[in-house]
């Protein structure tokens, strides 16, 4: 089953996937995913292979009308690229899909051409981008935990730590140190993540 809010995106794409495009917040790379922001697996699992091309294409038709070139996408290039992004792209939500695509638009230099090999290079790059700001977030969480290399008494931190975050002090407490449990389990959530991506770009992990 899937989260509710995650079925209420659903039934809005399957209603009219322009309309849902349109109204969708693009994403950065270094932002991560709610349960309101169905992949594209997800879309393909709840409207068919069908629905998730077609919220795709829609995607693709406004890149293509952005970009004014004598050689653009036509209808049957934007089928075949949508069905390449499912493919392979599958989980990237559609909020990643048109972050990309906006971030593109103000950026790409284009001379006279957009191809399918373009767009899926962006979205190679995007999903690199991902996994790196992945890789920082889990870095950063493992600092806030890590042993101080000059510890301090709890009355000389008592003395320095402003009220708010004095937590004994005021009966409340902050962040468990993580067990080794929690630690394997980060990293085999990272690991996962980077096989993932590796498996979809053909390359089999080391």
């Amino acid at each position: 089953m899937l989260p509710a809010k995650t079925q209420d995106a659903l039934n809005a794409l399957r209603e009219s996937p322009e309309r849902y495009y349109a109204a969708l917040t693009p994403i950065k790379a270094d932002e991560e995913l709610t349960d309101e922001t169905p992949t594209l697996v997800q879309i393909q699992r709840g409207l068919g292979a069908t629905g998730a091309r077609l919220a795709v294409s829609v995607a693709l038709l406004e890149l293509s009308e952005w970009f004014n070139v004598q050689k653009n996408l036509t209808d049957r290039q934007i089928a075949m690229i949508a069905e390449m992004i499912v493919e392979v792209h599958w989980d990237l939500s559609l909020n990643d899909i048109k972050g990309c695509f906006q971030k593109m638009m103000r950026t790409a230099k284009l001379y006279g051409k957009l191809d399918g090999s373009d767009i899926l290079q962006w979205l190679d790059e995007y999903k690199q981008e991902c996994m790196e700001a992945k890789r920082k977030r889990l870095e950063e969480e493992d600092k806030q935990f890590k042993p101080s290399d000059k510890p301090i008494t709890y009355e000389e931190w008592c003395a320095k730590a402003p009220k708010e975050k004095n937590y004994l002090a005021n009966g409340r407490f902050g962040k468990a140190q993580p067990t080794d449990e929690e630690r394997d389990r980060k990293e085999a959530e990272f690991q996962r993540f980077r096989r993932n991506y590796l498996k979809s770009k053909g390359i089999e992990p080391k």
